[in-house]
Parts: C-alpha cells; structure tokens; sequence
C-alpha cells in the first residue's frame, strides 16, 4: 500500500513537472493580438481552426550600428498545423518591422532583454500600433530615429524603406565613345591630397571613391510604380504598389534601376539623384546626360518634365558625334526649351585654309522624339575650315 501511494505520488510530481516544462514552452496567445516570448520559447497555435500557425522565437540577432541606441532583431521559426513542409520556416525580424507568413501578419513591437512583444493579426486586418504595409515593398518603423542597415529614412522620418546598395563606378573616357562625359570607368586622383565633395578619399589617400548608393528597381514586380526626381531638393519620391508616395532624399543619393521604351526597343537605364551637383544624372549604356528638370520614370518610360523622351542619351550622342565628328570634351545637358532637347557640345579637328590643325568647338540640339540634330552652332571662323 505505501509503496503504491509512493509510486503514485511520484508519478505526479513527474507529471506536474512535465505540464510546468510544457507551460513555459508553450505560450498562450492573447486575444488582443499580442503575443510575448521569451528566447526558446514557442506560441500556442495562433488563430485556431482558421490558421493554426505558431511562432518559435529562436534567437536574437545583434546589430552594429554607429550610434546608440542600436536597433536589434530577433529570428524566429514560424509553423502551420498540418503543413506539408518539413523544412523549417526561418524568419529575421527587426524592431517594428513585419512579415506575412501563412495569411497572418507577425510584427515585432518590441524587444527588451530577451522578451519580445509582437503583434499579430490576420492579413486584411490592421496591425496596431501599426506600421506601413506597402505590399511588395519592405517599410519599416524607425527606432530611435534610426534605420537598421539596408533601409533609408523617409524625407519626415517616420519610415524606414529597404533598398539595395550598390557601389558607383566613375565614369571617363573610352574609344567606342570618345570624349563623352560618363563613357566607360575609371578612377579618381585626389588633389592636393582631397577630392570632391561628391567623393571619399580612401584610407591611403592615393583614389578618389564614390560612397555606395542606395538602389532601388522600379517594376511592379518589385512593388516600385514609378519614381520621381526633384534636382532643386535632391528628394526623389517613390510610389509603391500600394498606392503610397515615400520621399526619400540620402545624403549620398539614390540610384532608380528602370527598364523603358525606347526608339530601337527596350532599354535599360538608370536614373540618379545628386545632391552634391543639385542635378539628376540619367545613365544609359556608356553615356551619362544631367539635367536640372524634372524626371519621372514608371511605366517604362522615361519623362522630363511630364513630356516623354523616347530617344535614349547613347542614340542621341552616338547621332551627334557621327554626324558632327566630336573628338572630345562632348558634354550633354538635358533641358526643357519648351521641349525636351539634348544639348550636345564638343570639338572637332579641322584645318583652317586647309593648312593650320585647330579645334572647332560645336553645339547642337537633339530632338528627344525624332533624334534629329536641331539648331547647330558652329564658330564665325568655321567657312575657313574644311
């Protein structure tokens, strides 16, 4: 009789344990969305009966950053009851952001020592307190007044946007385009031992180099409509493909990868803000044009001013350095004379009596619709030259 009440008494202590190891394993879900962990921890299901997912909150993942207080985030494995996968659905979070996962949203409120608050909701649903949701494109709420790495602030500070980053090469000279301004890579040679303002200075002093520049692709397929570029102000305004304008202007710029129409078929270009030159750059294959004006791309097509340009800056200056015969120091400047014109100027080799070399500089027009040279300006002295 003793040793049965002993064995009994045993076992209930082992199941007491056992139910208390499971309680602290296994989260209940609250009814007001929010959901707290701690490392190792894993949820009831959430939803249940309509989604059944659970979320495990693995680990937490420190982040450098320069000044504090430093934004961190956390990994975690979300699951659906009866899922066919067997794979385990990692996911990184940072504070404030969100995933979809499983027709529910997960957003990471907050994160103190190793607890974690997040908000749930069905998709559909709103999350609150909430944050942006922009449907392909990654908007997140700043903490602190900081962005983790790989985001950009928003001109108003209350959004972080995810973009890529991609280093610049600097652009010169090459054969195929002579003396085309942005032709081809090089680079830079500090000064006196300092470069320009658009540039760094590498750590041995000796190269000129442009800082990495924030990149985004505008297609919807990535959740960019169009963007829109202010030189006066170097903001450039993104419209998401949830109907959302962002305004964005990094100290470095930024960098809109788009693919458009064009007189001999598609084409792929880039569009750059610049805030050092208070300009917009416009790179297509070896050739860059600025402009001042105002530039959209979406669509595919390329528009200054809201007037479209349908011939591409490397048609227009391959036209006019063939027609014209530039050698060097071709400069083209996209303006807006009541509309849309390449202004291309260089120099030719001449001979003046047929006798003296000399270098005759010319100026013209391309008609951004036609390709057609317009308004050609050569020197008084230009009869004497053959």
């Amino acid at each position: 009789m003793k040793k049965t009440l002993l064995f009994t008494l045993i076992l209930a202590v082992v199941f007491g344990l056992l139910f208390q190891a499971a309680s602290a394993e296994k989260i209940p879900y609250g009814e007001d969305g929010l959901l707290v962990l701690t490392v190792g921890q894993e949820s009831s299901y959430l939803y249940p009966g309509i989604k059944d997912v659970k979320i495990k909150f693995s680990k937490i993942i420190p982040i450098a950053c320069f000044k504090a207080p430093c934004p961190q985030g956390v990994e975690i494995i979300v699951s659906q009851k009866y899922s066919l996968t067997t794979e385990p659905d990692v996911r990184t979070l940072m504070e404030g952001e969100k995933i979809e996962a499983y027709g529910v949203s997960i957003k990471l409120y907050s994160l103190e020592n190793t607890s974690a608050t997040f908000v749930t909701s069905l998709l559909g649903d709103s999350i609150t307190p909430g944050i942006v949701s922009s449907g392909k494109v990654t908007i997140i709420a700043p903490v602190s007044g900081q962005c983790p790495e790989e985001y950009i602030i928003s001109s108003n500070g209350q959004e972080c946007l995810k973009v890529r980053s991609l280093s610049i090469p600097v652009v010169s000279v090459t054969e195929d385009l002579p003396g085309v301004s942005g032709s081809g890579t090089t680079e830079i040679i500090p000064i006196n031992g300092e470069c320009d303002d658009s540039y760094i200075i590498n750590e041995d002093g000796t190269k000129c180099l442009k800082p990495t520049m924030p990149t985004v692709v505008i297609a919807p397929s990535v959740g960019f409509i169009n963007a829109e570029f202010d030189a006066s102000s170097s903001e450039v305004t993104l419209k998401t493909d949830a109907q959302k304008d962002i305004i964005v202007a990094p100290k470095e710029g930024l960098k809109a990868l788009i693919s458009v129409e064009s007189s001999i078929g598609q084409k792929d270009i880039s569009v750059e803000s610049n805030p050092a030159g208070k300009n917009t750059i416009i790179i297509s294959g070896k050739v860059t044009v600025s402009t001042k004006e105002a530039v959209r791309v979406g669509d595919e097509k390329l528009f200054i001013n809201n007037q479209e340009i349908k011939i591409m800056p490397d048609t227009a200056s391959e036209k006019a350095i063939a027609t014209l015969e530039l050698k060097k120091d071709i400069v083209i400047e996209l303006k807006d004379t009541g509309k849309p014109v390449y202004e291309i100027s260089g120099k030719k080799e001449v001979k003046i009596l047929y006798l003296f070399k000399a270098e005759m500089t010319i100026k013209t027009e391309v008609n951004t619709e036609t390709g057609d040279l317009e308004n050609i300006k050569k020197p008084w002295w230009s009869f004497l030259v053959r």
